[in-house]
Parts: C-alpha cells; structure tokens; sequence
C-alpha cells in the first residue's frame, strides 16, 4: 500500500494537550536564537524506554526540533530527518552548533520541506550527538592521538585501540548503560513513537549515509507509517561493507591520479606518472615516517606525529569525501615527494586531527549499531583477502578490519537477526541519489537498493561526492517534486546546478 497525503490531525501547539502521548513529550524553549529570515520552530525531549522490550526500564532522551513551515498546507506530510551518518555521527542540533544550525539543520531540506509546505522534524538517533544518554567515547579519541605519534604494526595498534573501547565499555556499564539496545531496530521504533506522539499518520523520511540505512530499516519495520523515502549517498543493508569496501576506497584513490592525468594544469605539473611516485613514497614511510608538527585542537598543544602510510592514505582518503579538496592532493603529494611537508601537515590537521577531535562520531554508538546490523554477517577473511589485492589498501582497510572486528569482540554483542542483512522490498516510492566521487558509498550501491524497490528511481550526480543534497540545490528541489507526486518523475523538472569543477593545485 502506498501512502497519500490527506488531512490529518497535526496539533503543533506545545501547549496542546491533545497528543495521543502527551507524557512522551517534555516541550521545552528551543536553545538556538534564529535570525529574521529563520523558520517558526518548536523544540521538545522525547522520553523512550532504553530496552523497549521493558518500558519500565531505564529510558532513553531523545531532543528534537520542529521547523514549521511558513506555508499553510493542510495535510502536507512533514519531512523527518533520520539522524546523521556514520553510524554515531551527530545531526548538529546540539546546543553548541546552534551558530551554524541555519548552515546544517534546515537550510539543506528547505525545497522539498519548509517551501513546499511541510514542516521539517530532526532528531538525533539513540546514543548519538543530543540524545542521553551518549555513547561517545573519549577513551577512543585518546588513544588515536597517542597512536598518532608513535610507529606500530597495525596488530599492535589494534590491541590498545581494544583497550580504549574496553575501557569506554566499562564506563558506560558503570553507568547503567545496556550497549545492546543502541542500534537501528530500536532507533525507528524510537521515529515511529515520535511520529504516534506527534498525532501523524504518516511520514517522509530523508537518510544520509547511515542514515539511508535508518530510512529503510524504518521502511522494513513501519511501511505502513511511510509515505515516501529519500535516500543520499545509500548504505543498503545487503551490501557487505567490510568486504567490498577495499575495492570501492582504491578505485576512489586511484581516480584522484586518473582525474589529474586528464587535467592539462595537473598533468603538466605532475606529469604521468604520480601515483608510481606516491606508491614510492609510501613504501619509503613505511621504512622511515616523518615528523608533523601538528595542534591539538582541544587544548591548543602542539605534539609531533610521525607521517606513517596508514596516516597519509586515511587523510587522503578523508579530504575525497569533499569533492571541492581532491584538487589539492596531487600538490600535497607531489610536494611530499619534493620534501616538502606543510601541505601534508595542513591535510593531516583538517582530515585526521580535526575531524577526530573537533567533529568525532561517537565511537560507542559507533559500535553498538557497527556490531549489530554490519560486521556480524561479513567474513573478515574475505575482506582481508580484497584488501591485499589493492596496492593501497593495506595501509587504511587492513588497520580497520582488525580494528571492527577487535572493538566488535569487546562490544560482545547478542546474534543478530540475519534480517538485518537482508535487501528492504517494498513498493513505497523511493528517490535516491548518489554521488559519482563518493569514495564510501558508491552509485553501484543505490543500484543494487533499487532492485528490490519498484518505485524506485535513482539519479547519479557527476562531479559531487558523498552527501549529494549538501552541494546540489536541484537535488533539494527534484526532492520537492518527488514529494509533491512520488509516482511521477521528478527529473522532468528543468534545474541546473551551478557548472562544478575540480581545480587542481595546493590551496
């Protein structure tokens, strides 16, 4: 059955007292000041069990925020974001980002929700970013900085990464914490309370990243309470990450090079032959690191790392998830072999530091959901295996793999239900859309998620990486007509991105 839109019941008054679940809800003065160009906004805490198996338990805080519309449509569906990525990457509703709450919180969806008349709902999943409790894990982060500036064998690395989840673990249980029911089963059931407590029949429901995986779990366990999904950048639960990850993050490389050789700038600059050179200078890491001089943004200490292979590639690797930085790998490399290290120092601090310290994903969420819905149906020695396959790989996909499967031994989870690798089928319309530079989840994947979805439709974005509706105003608005009609084509709609280019050179 496919959900229409109708008038439905839609009290968005925090006085009203007519909510079917009027004691979920804890409204609350929204914690961010929005300027004069800002939607009418209502925000509140939704109270959940922690394990909803037992409702009397312990019980889980889930923030979240309501951005209404200025349009009065009666019975537009409302647009709900399903969390961020990762698994464990916060939305950004959390007091502290409500700077740049206009930048990530709204400003992304307004076409397909706030100017088409639906009113806009985020929430962070369970355990992640303004939810309580939060299963981040400092231990984590620590510990990556230490390893950062020390040289190790990868299965040395991996015994005191072990460590810090362990303690991370300890510390949560400590706090009445049950890790078991932080994933994506409880996560929608926790969307669709939501949705009752808010007094709507229906939703359409918009993932990133994780989040796609959030979006058609919701779809599996509540296809009745959904109208319609949004797909970016889409992580199906068939695909079997670990073991084809190794492939997908060395095509993506190796396309930084492909596309620098078809650049008359780059290939005049670097020549022909670059990847040979860095696939040199890698092996000459690996015998000798050098010394960064980098800066601990939590404290504004400087401490020394040692540039190690797996230190480059995983920087590397980082700055091509934003398709306007892969101009700036060829010179950084390029400069590396030259000798000189302030680009790689400059890649190194944004790519691994900073994004380590300054916008961590919560590593304990991380694991719970990892553990539970991905690494159990993977054969790590088939990723293993595909990892050696790929000159580069050895260097970022190996050190994970025994990373996953050793946090995942100390998360100790219960057996999964094999559902949850299942492909999600069902003849609710979907739109999904890929970027053809992500280096994580690539078009391939929204193709295989399309197979089992009939009303389906999927368009590939040249030139964007991951997180396609960040970059593309036409997504947002395709989006806004994919809505308005789910069963006509949206693409018919004329809308023209400004040109993207990548351009080469180290900026």
């Amino acid at each position: 059955m496919i959900a229409t839109e109708h008038e439905i019941f839609w009290p968005f008054s925090p006085e009203s007292d007519k909510y079917p679940n009027p004691e979920s809800i804890e409204w609350t003065r929204c914690w961010f000041d929005g300027g004069r160009d800002w939607p009418e906004s209502d925000c509140g805490h939704l109270r959940v069990p922690e394990n909803w198996d037992r409702p009397n338990g312990r019980s889980v805080t889930l923030p979240f925020i309501i951005f209404r519309t200025h349009k009065s449509v009666p019975g537009r569906v409302p647009v709900l974001v399903a969390g961020g990525g990762g698994p464990g990457n916060p939305l950004g509703v959390v007091p502290e980002n409500s700077d740049e709450m206009h930048k990530s919180s709204w400003l992304t969806y307004v076409y397909m929700s706030l100017d088409a008349g639906r009113d806009l709902i985020l929430t962070d999943n369970r355990g992640v970013g303004s939810s309580s409790p939060r299963l981040n894990c400092p231990e984590v982060i620590d510990a990556e900085m230490r390893l950062m500036q020390q040289v190790m064998t990868p299965r040395v690395a991996t015994k005191d990464r072990a460590k810090a989840f362990h303690a991370c673990k300890e510390r949560l249980t400590d706090e009445g914490i049950d890790v078991s029911q932080y994933n994506n089963v409880a996560a929608v059931r926790d969307i669709d309370f939501l949705r009752d407590s808010l007094g709507l029949e229906t939703l359409n429901i918009y993932g990133i990243s994780y989040g796609t995986r959030i979006a058609l779990t919701y779809l599996r366990e509540f296809p009745e309470s959904t109208r319609t999904l949004v797909l970016d950048s889409v992580d199906p639960p068939e695909v079997n990450f670990l073991e084809v990850s190794p492939r997908q993050n060395f095509s993506s490389l190796k396309r930084v090079f492909e596309l620098c050789s078809r650049d008359s700038f780059c290939r005049t600059r670097h020549g022909t032959a670059l990847y040979d050179g860095f696939v040199d200078l890698l092996t000459e890491l690996k015998e000798r690191p050098k010394s960064l001089q980098l800066t601990d943004p939590r404290n504004s200490q400087k401490f020394t790392a040692q540039l190690t292979p797996e230190l480059l590639v995983s920087s590397i690797f980082g700055a091509i998830y934003d398709e306007g930085k892969i101009g700036r790998i060829p010179g950084t490399i390029q400069a590396l072999i030259d000798g000189n290290v302030r680009p790689v120092t400059k890649l190194v601090q944004e790519e691994y530091v900073d994004f380590l310290t300054l916008y961590p994903l919560d590593a304990g969420a991380y694991a719970s959901y990892q553990c539970y819905d991905e690494f159990p149906f993977n054969d790590i020695e088939i990723a293993a295996e595909e990892s050696g396959k790929y000159p580069l790989q050895d260097h970022m996909n190996i050190p994970w793999i025994l990373s996953e499967k050793a946090m995942c031994e100390v998360w100790d989870l219960k057996k999964t239900d094999p559902i949850e690798t299942a492909p999600v089928s069902s003849n609710v319309p979907v739109l999904l859309y890929s970027g053809d530079l992500d280096p994580v989840t690539p078009p391939v994947w929204a193709r295989e998620a399309l197979r089992f979805l009939p009303n389906g439709r999927h368009r590939v974005w040249m030139g964007i990486g991951h997180d396609v509706m960040s970059v593309s105003e036409c997504a947002d608005r395709f989006a806004a007509a994919f809505l308005a009609s789910p069963m006509d084509n949206p693409f018919r709609l004329h809308c023209v991105d400004k040109p993207r280019a990548i351009v080469f050179g180290v900026h």
